[in-house]
């Protein structure tokens, strides 16, 4: 290792080599080493050439320490003794449990949306996978509410082949795993926040279908929602109403006015209808009390810092119809 390499360097090499032994070690065997090469170069390792003889220095120094290898590269006998306190340091780190010493957010940054939305796809429609559950938010996805690292550890499984564990990423609100999840245009809810996504389940959706169908006057809605308990409490929606707004709003945000970011797969513009006074604080689930959002503005109403600017502004809006 003639070039000068910078601990954090080293440290991060270590840390991929190690995360993909500990997957290999579970099970993962087919691991697309080439990827997680390219991500650590489009983050730390920037000014960095393939990392394969980084990977073969850490191999030898591993066998060292008569520890299983990484299958894919071969240890390298030839590595500096002062190269070799570094590598071995790094990896007691990784070993002794310090979580800040196992994280990859650089990998996580990495995995493609189409991968984190294909990942709640398959969440949602019941396939297994054993991972802690979350504590304090959720993500919605058509009637199902799935962790957020959850979710992330599986898109990293569809990406590179092997999941991140629990100890390789932030799952903080202000973390990379909640960036990625957000640009993928999936929504992040607290556990306790009024369950909207139920609106985006098939069974909903063939409702709405239905209600467009029938010949009707302006929809009137529920005044006093009745509340429905399951895994949390939530409200019976109208698809009258979630069909009107969305007729309406004609695919078009009624807050930023862009248009709805895609397609859903009936063939309608995917927007959320979102109460503007929320059903939580006896909202009625009426037209006038609903908007057809995109998800980022959704999500900017509930959680963004001018909340209640936007709250007014949408009421303002809505009078005009």
């Amino acid at each position: 290792m003639s070039e000068n390499w910078t601990d954090h360097e080293l440290d991060m090499c270590v840390r991929a080599y190690m995360w993909m032994l500990d997957a290999q070690n579970r099970g993962y065997t087919s691991v697309i080493k080439a990827k997680v090469d390219r991500a650590l170069r489009a983050g730390p390792l920037d000014a960095r050439g393939k990392l394969d003889y980084r990977f073969a220095n850490i191999a030898s120094r591993v066998e060292a320490k008569r520890l299983e290898i990484l299958v894919g590269y071969k240890p390298q006998a030839h590595v500096g003794a002062n190269i070799s306190g570094i590598i071995d340091g790094f990896i007691e780190r990784y070993q002794n449990g310090e979580r800040h010493q196992r994280r990859l957010d650089c990998l996580v940054k990495e995995i493609p949306s189409g991968d984190f939305s294909l990942a709640a796809e398959k969440l949602a429609s019941g396939v297994v996978y054993d991972f802690p559950g979350s504590t304090t938010y959720d993500v919605a996805f058509n009637g199902s509410r799935i962790p957020p690292k959850k979710l992330t550890s599986y898109a990293s499984l569809l990406y590179y082949g092997a999941p991140l564990f629990s100890d390789n990423f932030v799952g903080a609100k202000v973390g990379i795993a909640f960036k990625k999840i957000r640009e993928s245009g999936l929504v992040i809810v607290d556990k306790d926040e009024e369950p909207d996504d139920n609106i985006d389940s098939p069974e909903f959706r063939s409702k709405v279908k239905q209600a467009r169908k029938e010949l009707r006057k302006k929809a009137t809605g529920n005044l006093n929602p009745k509340k429905k308990t399951s895994v949390s409490t939530g409200y019976d929606r109208d698809p009258y109403v979630v069909a009107d707004a969305e007729d309406r709003a004609g695919g078009i945000c009624e807050l930023c006015l862009k248009p709805a970011p895609f397609m859903r797969s009936d063939g309608t513009p995917y927007l959320e209808v979102h109460h503007i006074i929320f059903l939580s604080e006896r909202g009625p689930d009426v037209l006038e009390n609903v908007a057809a959002l995109c998800p980022n503005c959704h999500r900017e109403c509930h959680s963004g810092a001018s909340a209640s600017e936007l709250r007014s502004e949408l009421l303002k809006k809505l009078s005009d119809f």
